[in-house]
């Protein structure tokens, strides 16, 4: 499994469509498709760039705000066993503060 993922990693851009092209599949409506150049790839010019992330968007991750220290506190005290831990705490502790000796 580790030699495969090596590979996977090492891969050139072109492979997949290299197996196309070598099992006798046609990859000329790929690039139709996807308006694109098989030896090319995207024109650089800003209208068809621009058509280009009108018509499939954007790129780009939405960056999300990581949750606040107090909503995942809360999202702690929702786990079953971890109730149960802070109830035998507290129960411990009462009982060591009222057996305890004077």
């Amino acid at each position: 499994m580790a030699d495969y993922i090596v590979r996977y990693q090492q891969r050139e851009k072109t492979e997949e469509l290299d197996s196309l092209a070598q099992a006798g599949r046609e990859i000329g409506w790929l690039a139709l498709k996807l308006n694109t150049h098989l030896v090319h790839g995207i024109a650089n010019d800003q209208t068809s760039l621009a058509a280009r992330r009108e018509l499939y968007g954007s790129n780009q991750k939405k960056i999300k705000q990581p949750p606040g220290l107090i909503k995942l506190f809360c999202e702690a005290l929702e786990d079953f066993t971890l109730r149960i831990l802070l109830v035998a705490a507290v129960l411990s502790i009462a009982l060591e503060t009222g057996t305890a000796p004077s």
